[in-house]
């Protein structure tokens, strides 16, 4: 399958903070979210998930 490169780069940095390559101090996802919004936003829905919808503390209803 072919993906956008916004679409790579947004599954390569969706862990966020939580990535290896932060923790040793790489900026490289800053300047991800920076150029690619689409990064940050599927970083955002799988900290709602995750955190949020799955522990059932959402203030958004379940579908």
């Amino acid at each position: 399958m072919r993906l956008k490169t916004s679409e790579a780069v947004a599954i390569r940095w969706h862990m966020g903070g939580f990535d290896d390559a932060v923790k040793g101090g790489c900026y490289s996802i800053s300047r991800a979210y920076e150029k690619y919004p689409l990064a940050v936003k599927l970083h955002l829905s799988d900290l709602e998930s995750t955190y949020l919808r799955e522990k059932g503390t959402s203030e958004v209803p379940h579908r």
